[in-house]
């Protein structure tokens, strides 16, 4: 993080990859709010103020309107940096800025960090203020900040959780241990209504996040074991096949010489079976379906043109065409009775003849064709039925 003042216009720009943090802060004269997203040091210069055009070496964009005077720069390990800076027209700045002669985060911006960052950018802030700043007053300070800061968020809606997952856990950092305590104590308070209450797959999912959070202490898992273990071993809680396999699979894990793990194994292995018997049996309804399908197009298509070739042979033109279509007709049936006869054949191999005589009389009643010569429909039901009790 660096900077330069020149000319009374101050010029702020972080040199950071991605900006994390967003910190609001009145500079001493009171004149202007600057806003200032970063993972580092936040100085803040007197001065900053409307929208500046801006061109530095390092920045992927050649020039763009950055508001409050501050611009991104995508490398961080740089060691100076070609700067121009223009409001309107005006150049209000132009060289060479250097990196290494900037001053470091003052307390001021530390406290807005404390405030509106995330607990790890706290900590780094804390530990890049400059020596200058580290009076003995300070830790005492940033102590307080962090505790009312968690003390917030703890008496909100916030879940307690994510509270202890998001606080940065270094000795360094003051404040530490109290907070620590008073997001644990609210963590074991939670965690002992669940013991009392009856268990109940969601009781087990939060009770595995709250011994996460507090460190997976033996004594927390001892008393978890003994009051979910039966009931998770025994299935007692109601809950979808799905999510009981989820449950005991996480059970397994987490506790795999637990009295209650080889029953629960047990179980999974039973389970295991039977989950692969329904899919093979799913499988092969699957493909009785496809092949009965194919063999229900094919009959229908027999019974159709069977029909037309009678319907010629009584009522069509007695001449030489009429004849050579019938012909054709006559060798296609016996072609397409043929594949019927091969389908039905792997059909009762693979099945059974109750399901194709169930098959076939629900598809003659419901799906048998219907052929309209010019005389009005007529209903094939019979012929269908005919057609798929024949032997072949």
């Amino acid at each position: 993080m660096f900077a330069t003042k020149e000319r009374g216009t101050g010029i702020l720009i972080a040199a950071s990859s991605c900006p994390h943090v967003v910190v609001e802060e009145r500079c001493a004269s009171g004149s202007i709010v600057t806003k200032v997203a970063s993972e580092g040091e936040l100085p803040c210069f007197d001065g900053i103020s409307g929208s500046f055009s801006i061109r530095a070496s390092g920045d992927p964009s050649p020039a763009h309107v950055v508001p409050g005077g501050v611009v991104w720069l995508r490398r961080g390990d740089l060691k100076e940096v070609d700067l121009t800076v223009s409001r309107g027209r005006r150049t209000v700045f132009e060289g060479t800025v250097p990196v290494d002669k900037f001053a470091k985060l003052s307390p001021a911006v530390l406290r807005g960090v404390l405030k509106y960052a995330d607990d790890r950018e706290g900590f780094r802030a804390f530990m890049t203020l400059a020596p200058r700043w580290r009076t003995p007053q300070l830790p005492e300070e940033v102590a307080r900040l962090r505790i009312e800061r968690f003390a917030e968020r703890l008496a909100s809606s916030e879940d307690a959780v994510s509270i202890r997952e998001s606080m940065y856990l270094d000795e360094r950092y003051p404040g530490t241990t109290e907070v620590r305590e008073a997001i644990d104590s609210r963590l074991r308070g939670e965690f002992a209504r669940l013991l009392d209450a009856a268990p109940s797959a969601a009781g087990f999912w939060r009770g595995t996040k709250i011994i996460d959070a507090l460190g997976d202490a033996t004594s927390d898992n001892e008393k978890f074991l003994a009051a979910y273990g039966p009931a998770v071993a025994e299935a007692h809680m109601q809950v979808p096949p799905e999510e009981a396999a989820t449950l005991d699979a996480e059970f397994v894990k987490r506790w795999p010489r637990a009295a209650w793990t080889p029953q629960i194994v047990e179980r999974q292995e039973k389970e295991a079976v039977e989950r692969q018997i329904a899919r093979e049996k799913s499988q092969h309804a699957s493909h009785l379906d496809d092949l009965f399908s194919e063999l229900a197009d094919i009959g229908n298509l027999v019974v159709s043109w069977q029909y037309k070739v009678a319907w010629l042979q009584q009522y069509g033109p007695k001449i030489r065409r009429t004849e050579i279509g019938v012909s054709n007709m006559k060798a296609g049936i016996r072609l397409k009775k043929q594949e019927f006869c091969t389908l039905k054949k792997e059909f009762l191999k693979e099945g059974t003849a109750t399901d194709f005589r169930e098959r076939a009389k629900e598809h003659c009643d419901h799906e048998a064709p219907v052929e309209d010569l010019g005389a009005g429909e007529v209903d094939l039901t019979k012929e269908c039925r005919i057609q798929f009790a024949s032997g072949c």
